[in-house]
């Protein structure tokens, strides 16, 4: 993540990662907050998708430690920017811009009013704050994000998770970036141990998905062909 963002996280960019529902964008967010609390850094994990103590259950699923890791689910974003306050985190994590909602402004969790405005929101609060700030974003069936066509232009960075669902390996790859190249892309293996530099071999992956490639395509043939020999 650090080489596709350029280097690191720039102190009050926002960050908008998106990906197709399932692909691994909550995982990845959670292991980066993992490995920023390690450093006696607080973050602050929101998750309008999932009840704390299935965040928590996940994390312990990936061997992730509960040291600065701050978890909160809800949906309403003043309630959770006021948390944010007292909170004072170094990095902050919404999962998902999707699920948020401002009180005031017209419009159901997940509509484009709301996204906008929720990002503007969250933007504003993280330049105010000079902290870094995640929002997950899902993806439609056309491959866009979900929500308005100006929510990449409100943020500073865009990146997206990328990856077959039959394999463990994913490509992190940035669409935007105001403090750097977008010419890097991360590989990500999904099933590597927290905080171990992984030894990716792009050759071997490919060749893996070849593979599986190769095996789903011919499933249904191998079914048919077992069931005219009986």
């Amino acid at each position: 993540m650090d080489r596709v963002l350029g280097g690191g996280l720039v102190p009050g960019s926002l960050i908008l990662i998106g990906g197709e529902p399932g692909i691994g964008k909550s995982t990845l967010l959670l292991q980066a907050s993992a490995m920023v609390a390690e450093n006696n850094k607080p973050v602050a994990y929101v998750s309008g998708e999932e009840s704390i103590n299935q965040v928590k259950l996940r994390a312990e699923r990936l061997g992730m430690g509960g040291k600065g890791l701050f978890i909160l689910s809800e949906t309403n974003l003043p309630a959770v920017l006021g948390w944010l306050e007292e909170l004072s985190p170094s990095l902050v994590v919404i999962d998902s811009i999707q699920t948020m909602y401002l009180e005031n402004i017209s419009g159901t969790p997940g509509s484009i009013t709301q996204i906008r405005e929720c990002t503007l929101e969250l933007m504003y609060w993280a330049k105010q704050n000079n902290v870094s700030a995640f929002i997950a974003g899902h993806v439609t069936k056309e491959g866009a994000i979900a929500g308005p066509g100006a929510l990449e232009h409100i943020v500073d960075v865009v990146l997206y998770l990328e990856g077959e669902p039959f394999s463990s390996y994913r490509v992190l790859r940035s669409v935007k970036n105001r403090f750097g190249s977008t010419n890097e892309v991360g590989p990500k293996n999904m099933k590597a141990p927290i905080g171990r530099r992984e030894s990716f071999k792009p050759a071997r992956a490919l060749l893996t998905a070849l593979a599986m490639v190769f095996i789903a395509s011919s499933w249904p043939m191998m079914r048919r062909c077992k069931a005219s020999s009986i």
